[in-house]
């Protein structure tokens, strides 16, 4: 999985809403980005227009190495779907929305020993 670093004043957290159509189905998806390095930090896909009960949460876990971020994601969890239970809709950041009382439905931590691949 690509990253994605950008750093410079003039880099927004938020970005707009991304919808991408298929088979006459549309998929909203919502990014959250680290505000000082721009790290992809949360990614919600939407099961409608708005946040609701059963999208799928993404958050990525950067790697870290002597305290400094690497850019490379460590870990991913993901949250959300049919069995996941109320998650939080209401909120004007994604990387402002509570975890609380989210289960993970499942983890994958990445284990690079040579850097990332092309």
């Amino acid at each position: 999985m690509a990253t994605t670093r950008i750093d410079g004043p003039g880099f927004r957290r938020r970005r707009p809403r991304q919808g991408m159509q298929r088979n006459g189905q549309t998929a909203v998806t919502e990014p959250c980005f680290a505000r000082a390095t721009g790290f992809l930090e949360r990614r919600r896909v939407l099961a409608g227009s708005t946040p609701a009960d059963g999208d799928l949460l993404t958050v990525f876990v950067e790697e870290e190495v002597g305290g400094v971020g690497t850019g490379r994601v460590a870990s991913q969890l993901s949250y959300g779907g049919d069995s996941q239970g109320p998650m939080d809709n209401v909120y004007d950041d994604l990387c402002a929305m509570t975890l609380t009382g989210l289960a993970v439905q499942y983890r994958i931590a990445h284990r690079d020993s040579h850097g990332s691949l092309p």
